[in-house]
This record gives structure tokens, C-alpha cells and sequence, in this order.
């Protein structure tokens, strides 16, 4: 996974590797991971995608299948429900897709390819899966609306930092991606 690496990310790494309450969010969260990460980076691997995206899983549910969001958001990719119909997982009182492993795995991995196909880039792609397709272009939007963005070049943002930095997304999102980045460095560099 390619990524710009930030002040956030560093931050995010630093946590993650050198604060007690860090090491054990992320040592939780990787351990949990075994269980479910073969299955997770194959189904990455025959899409294509960069295996690192199954840190997603990390951050969003910690690696657990049966988490439920305040929001509504359930499973291991934390599907919200319509975002679960749309990529067809089902939903009843007595059955819910998206906390099934496969299904909901088949489903995260087409929306992430998804996209990424429509941004080209994985930082927006994954703060897309954050808050939304639309709540990207919206702070796209604001973003070029904003006098830095008049004053720095016309065009799009070429990176999630520029939005952050115009401070067009909400703080979960600005924080949400560099915590996928970083627990994907260290998980390569666990020693």
C-alpha cells in the first residue's frame, strides 16, 4: 500500500509502538487478525488490491466480526446498512451479512476497488470508506471553494492531507487513515 507518509502517521506509529496502551491495542489487534487474515489477504490478493488493506479490519472492528458500531455499522468491515445492501449483503432480525466473514470480505473487497477506481488514490479511497463517497466529493468541493486552494494552484486535491489541512473532513477521517497506514508499518516491522 502506498502511502505518503505524514506527521499523523508517524504519530500514529509512535503510538502503536511506543506507549503501553498502544502496543496493546495494536498486539490485540494483530493477534486477533490470525484468525481471519489468510482468508482476508487472498481475497485481497485475487482482486489485486494491496494485501495491506486488511488493516482496514483493524481499525475499523479490531479484527471482530460480531462488532456493532453506535451508528449501525456491523461486522468485521464495519458495513453500514445500506452500504451492506448496495454490495449484497443481507439483512433480516434473524440474519445479518455483513458479520459474516466471506460475505462481508467480498463485499470490502469490491467497495475498496470501488474506490479507488473513482479517487485513483488510496488515501481518498480509504477516507471514502470513512465517511462516505459523497462526503469526500463534498469536502473536494469546499476544498476548491476555500481561498488556500485559490491561492496554492487550481485543480483537485491531490492528497487526503491537503483536505485535512484545509480542514474540510472531520478529525475521525483525518485520523482514520494514518491509523491504517501505521498499523501497517508496524505490523511489517513488528521487531
Amino acid at each position: 500500500l502506498k502511502a505518503p507518509v505524514t506527521r499523523r502517521t508517524m504519530r500514529y506509529v509512535r503510538l502503536f509502538t511506543k506507549t503501553e496502551s498502544g502496543r496493546q491495542s495494536f498486539l490485540a489487534r494483530y493477534r486477533r487478525a490470525g484468525a481471519y487474515r489468510e482468508i482476508v489477504e487472498r481475497a485481497l490478493r485475487d482482486a489485486g488490491l494491496p494485501e495491506d488493506l486488511a488493516w482496514v479490519a483493524a481499525i475499523e472492528s479490531g479484527f471482530d466480526p460480531r462488532a456493532v458500531s453506535p451508528k449501525g455499522a456491523a461486522g468485521l468491515w464495519q458495513f453500514m446498512p445500506e452500504t451492506g445492501q448496495s454490495y449484497g449483503l443481507y439483512q433480516s432480525p434473524y440474519l445479518d451479512d455483513r458479520m459474516n466473514l466471506v460475505s462481508s470480505t467480498r463485499a470490502a473487497v469490491t467497495h475498496l476497488r470501488d474506490l479507488y477506481e473513482r479517487f485513483g488514490r488510496w488515501d481518498l479511497a480509504l477516507a471514502s470508506y470513512n465517511m462516505g463517497y459523497d462526503g469526500v466529493l463534498r469536502a473536494m468541493e469546499k476544498y476548491l471553494a476555500s481561498p488556500a486552494a485559490q491561492s496554492r494552484r487550481a485543480g483537485a486535491p491531490s492528497e487526503l492531507s491537503e483536505l485535512s489541512d484545509a480542514k474540510v473532513i472531520p478529525e475521525e477521517t483525518a485520523n482514520y487513515v494514518p491509523q491504517i497506514y501505521a498499523f501497517a508499518i508496524v505490523a511489517a516491522n513488528r521487531s
